[in-house]
């Protein structure tokens, strides 16, 4: 049976707590950490890798957006946090930014790829 991948972009508390989901419940399955930060993805994907022994067929990395390919799922979990006194448009287009910048990479390296969005203000994304 071939792997599937999932990228998940942002590990924050969302991001991490679904690719420790996915990780623990899904054989053959690669997990790719996409953030900007790379320590912090990759000390994430660390923690979790050590499962692997336990958990055969999976896989978990950290990959920058421009090298993470052959992706069947996007998850996007990036995003602002709000800011004291801050508004639901100020977090909106904070994240339209992100968006703007992370998402052309993302799907010019995996046309194939659905997206599922969990980034907040999830209704106006």
């Amino acid at each position: 049976m071939e792997k599937a991948k999932v990228a998940i972009a942002g590990c924050g508390s969302i991001g991490s707590a679904i690719a420790w989901s996915l990780y623990m419940r899904h054989e053959n399955l690669d997990i790719s950490f996409v953030n900007r930060n790379q320590n912090k993805a990759w000390a994430k994907a660390f923690d979790m890798s050590h499962c692997e022994p336990f958990l055969p067929h999976r896989n978990i990395r950290t990959e920058p957006a421009a090298e993470c390919t052959n992706a069947d799922l996007i998850i996007m979990t990036a995003g602002a946090l709000p800011k004291e006194n801050g508004t639901r448009a100020d977090v909106l287009r904070d994240n339209v930014a992100i968006f703007q910048s992370l998402l052309p990479e993302l799907g010019k390296n995996n046309p194939q790829a659905m997206l599922l969005n969990i980034t907040n203000p999830v209704d106006s994304m």
